[in-house]
């Protein structure tokens, strides 16, 4: 069985991409390393309702004594989990991005007859149509990390046997306050709505290639690679953490 959702795989598809991308000095979709991505997406107002809904989840699972010994209040709680969803979640991109064959990447662009795709990506970036598309892309790609990363930390935890009180991932929970922020839906329709009414060939292009990329990262991924890459795996040592935390641990 296959550890990542598919929703997983299609939301790390651009991300993948762009560490192609880097690896042939360019980068056209990833403009910084995974853990500044993770930390700006963390940054938004969705990411923050995360970052301050598990602070309230360690509140409600850490043993009150254990807590007060350790002078563990709200404010450090939520401080230190913070750090610790944006470290899980840089190491998830960074092994998903491990799984990834670059050669298998550029061999699919080839046989679709666009070997130079990444670079005429970098070139019509400079196209200020093509900018402000990006920057609704970028909206949309930031929720759907926040999504991703939750969701695999969600799922870590009862691998070892963690006692959280609720799931920390507003798409597993089901928490109505934290959905509604979060933007990936609207601006998903705001991209397409762009795309539909733009005249410019240069963002029709852009959207042709950069979907060409993104179908052909899906396809470059190592599936051996990719069940070694498990929940129980990528939340190796953050036992430790919630442990040192008083919430109750017993895998």
């Amino acid at each position: 069985m296959n550890p990542f959702p598919r929703r997983v795989l299609i939301v790390l598809a651009c991300v993948l991409a762009g560490a192609t991308a880097r690896a042939q000095g360019s980068n056209p979709f990833l403009d910084e390393p995974p853990g500044d991505l993770v930390r700006a997406a963390y940054e938004t107002e969705y990411g923050r309702s995360i970052l301050v809904g598990f602070g309230a989840i360690l509140r409600d699972s850490a043993d009150p004594a254990c807590a007060r010994g350790r002078g563990l209040d709200a404010a450090r709680l939520t401080e230190r989990g913070a750090a610790m969803l944006r470290r899980h979640g840089t190491r998830t991109v960074t092994s998903y991005l491990s799984a990834v064959s670059q050669e298998t990447i550029r061999s699919t662009l080839a046989a679709r007859g666009e070997p130079d795709a990444m670079a005429e990506i970098v070139r019509l970036r400079a196209d200020p149509d093509v900018r402000a598309l990006i920057a609704i892309d970028r909206r949309a790609k930031l929720a759907a990390v926040v999504d991703m990363t939750s969701e695999m930390f969600t799922r870590g935890a009862p691998e070892v046997r963690a006692q959280l009180s609720r799931p920390v991932s507003p798409v597993l929970s089901g928490d109505q306050a934290q959905l509604a922020l979060n933007p990936l839906e609207r601006t998903q329709q705001e991209f397409q709505r762009f795309v539909a009414t733009s005249p410019s060939p240069r963002v029709a292009r852009y959207v042709a290639l950069a979907t060409l990329v993104a179908e052909a990262t899906v396809a470059a991924v190592d599936q051996e690679a990719v069940q070694r890459v498990s929940p129980i795996a990528l939340f190796q040592g953050f036992d430790g953490e919630l442990a040192a935390l008083c919430v109750r641990v017993t895998g």
